[in-house]
């Protein structure tokens, strides 16, 4: 008998989380979604409602990311079966934080919201291979509770959305299309430095570079060749800044995070066709692991970095080619249908358990 019902929870909005690849299934007419706000006990009594409402008939809780802490209670209050959608560790988000000595207690805290969040739910969903292997390994679980399901793009919401250009870019008279995008947390985590010196290379300063980010930089801000946008962008926004740029760029730096996770940015680009330049890690050969399917970098060195951009802006078939392979990859493993097949048959394995 398969079950009925399927709740997702969060605490945030549904198209804040990985997870609303998911619910956005059109084609499932029993998925809901339940939001838990207000303070501690608010949510507590939120999460009572739940339980209570659903406690006759076959229900399935699904807690999306990056709420990991609702399994902990929610499970003391059901015992339906529950899966968390985690995408990765909390604890590993703080470690890319970079957290002084102060923040121990913090660390320690969210391991263990981590280890019990885990352990309590019924299965556990990561975004790669790699990913579940190193989970397995730091918090002593089962193999049988991880399954691997790619984070993807969220399509639907941006499938009939008539692409706007941004306000900031009318306004500037220099504004070209075919330029280079950066979107994203604009770190040195991402490259921050290295990019900022390759923008101001005299090999590529006749490109332009557009860069989308919600942080102020006054290092750039009086460069010709590049176009600030410094603030949260409007779906429609985006659309017009992939449809529109020639190569996106994504994180340059090989960190120790590329190891296990694979950058929203690469999906994003590849959804839209887009040759995406990127550090040679791991992780992101999980999604995209030929050579004409991006750009692969292992250098760090701007100069190296500017030369290998010149040499790819200025074969436009060669850029053409990677965007389509690796739209063709998208297509193959981590379209939003793939996906919602993936996710539902997981619940299905689940229900036949």
């Amino acid at each position: 008998m398969k079950t009925e019902n399927y709740v997702f929870i969060s605490y945030l909005d549904s198209d804040y989380s990985r997870t609303s690849v998911y619910l956005n299934d059109s084609r499932k007419q029993n998925y809901f979604f339940w939001k838990v706000q207000g303070t501690k006990i608010r949510k507590i009594q939120s999460l009572v409602t739940l339980s209570m409402k659903y406690s006759r008939g076959r229900t399935t809780f699904v807690v999306m990311s990056p709420c990991h802490s609702l399994v902990i209670p929610l499970r003391f209050l059901t015992l339906k079966p529950i899966i968390l959608d985690a995408g990765w560790s909390l604890s590993e988000a703080l470690q890319v934080r970079n957290l002084g000595p102060k923040f121990l207690g913090h660390r320690i805290q969210t391991y263990f919201i981590d280890f019990l969040s885990f352990h309590l739910s019924n299965i556990s969903i990561f975004e790669s291979k790699r990913q579940c292997a190193s989970i397995r390994h730091r918090f002593l679980l089962r193999k049988s509770k991880l399954r691997f399901i790619f984070t993807g793009f969220n399509e639907a919401t941006y499938k009939n959305l008539i692409p706007v250009m941004p306000e900031e870019l009318t306004e500037r008279n220099e504004f070209q299309k075919d330029y280079i995008l950066f979107r994203g947390s604009f770190t040195n985590e991402a490259g921050l430095d290295i990019l900022r010196e390759i923008t101001q290379s005299s090999e590529v300063v006749d490109n332009q570079f557009v860069i989308a980010t919600n942080i102020e930089i006054t290092a750039l801000k009086n460069c010709k060749n590049v176009l600030l946008l410094q603030r949260r962008l409007t779906q429609p926004e985006i659309k017009f800044l992939y449809l529109n740029c020639s190569l996106a760029i994504g994180q340059i730096r090989n960190t120790p995070r590329l190891v296990n996770t694979i950058p929203h940015k690469a999906f994003e680009a590849a959804y839209f066709a887009k040759p995406y330049l990127t550090a040679d890690a791991s992780g992101i050969r999980e999604f995209l692991p030929n050579n004409n399917q991006a750009i692969f970098t292992n250098s760090e060195d701007p100069t190296v970095l500017t030369n290998l951009l010149k040499q790819r802006i200025t074969d436009r078939e060669l850029l053409l080619r990677t965007g389509v392979n690796a739209k063709t990859r998208y297509d193959q493993v981590a379209s939003q249908q793939k996906l919602q097949d993936q996710f539902f048959e997981i619940l299905n394995e689940l229900n036949r358990s």
